[in-house]
């Protein structure tokens, strides 16, 4: 939905392209990052996001020539031709383009800014907030490789194979805290109970996925509404699942 094998061509996110790992890899992606959204945000409010994403305008192509009323996405914004355009024309900058009003689902996928207390937050949006997640996954999962005679590791003949325990952790904990978990080193938990910017139960709600959703709940309503929830806070609150941080004990 998000996130494709093109994402991961440049560090620190960069997946290894070795024969053995380039058949699947975009099917792999799109499975990790459907079992951990599903585990992020429950069933319902995942269906009511993907239906959202599925909804969306292709993106605008600079090599595409299109006619009136088509509707393109650009940036974090949809466009609506007035006119018939020719290749290279920008919404936003050319007069043939109306900025449509705001659609909450693309805000989310791409990222917003929203307020927390007074202050201004930014969520980064799925693909910089998923991709450290995948790339940790991926090296984990493709650490060793599944061959004839069972689970090998990779050799080389003209360098060091190392682990990538360091990464793994780094990334994944990079992760956890853009969903809005938020460990502090070891002296806040989710059962205790905290405020202010850490949010209730220890949650952190700065530059997060969670704290985006909770300061925008009011836009969700409707969504879990018709599933039997209060509102959408009540939601999040039963729901949404907050990973934990790692270390590489627990590789």
């Amino acid at each position: 939905m998000f996130l494709t094998s093109t994402d991961f061509y440049i560090a620190p996110y960069l997946i290894p392209t070795q024969a053995e790992n380039t058949n699947g890899i975009n099917a792999y992606i799109k499975d990790t990052e459907e079992r951990m959204l599903k585990k992020l945000l429950g069933s319902v409010f995942y269906d009511a996001l993907k239906a959202g994403i599925e909804a969306l305008p292709a993106e605008w192509s600079a090599t595409v020539a299109y006619a009136n009323l088509s509707q393109v996405v650009y940036g974090s914004n949809i466009y609506q031709a007035n006119a018939l355009t020719i290749e290279g024309e920008i919404p936003g900058i050319s007069g043939k383009w109306d900025l449509q009003p705001v659609n909450k689902w693309l805000k989310l996928s791409k990222g917003n800014k929203y307020d927390n207390e007074g202050r201004e937050n930014n969520w980064d949006g799925f693909v910089d907030g998923l991709k450290p997640y995948v790339h940790s996954m991926y090296l984990k999962e493709y650490d060793s490789t599944v061959a004839p005679l069972g689970v090998v590791k990779a050799k080389s003949q003209n360098s060091e194979i190392v682990s990538p325990n360091q990464i793994i952790v780094r990334h994944y904990n990079r992760f956890v805290e853009k969903m809005g978990s938020y460990d502090g080193i070891g002296l806040y938990h989710r059962d205790i109970a905290l405020t202010g910017h850490f949010g209730t139960l220890g949650l952190y709600h700065e530059d997060s996925l969670y704290g985006y959703l909770y300061s925008n709940h009011a836009s969700f309503n409707a969504e879990v509404q018709s599933k039997g929830y209060a509102d959408f806070r009540s939601y999040l609150n039963t729901k949404f699942y907050f990973p934990e941080y790692i270390n590489s004990f627990g590789l």
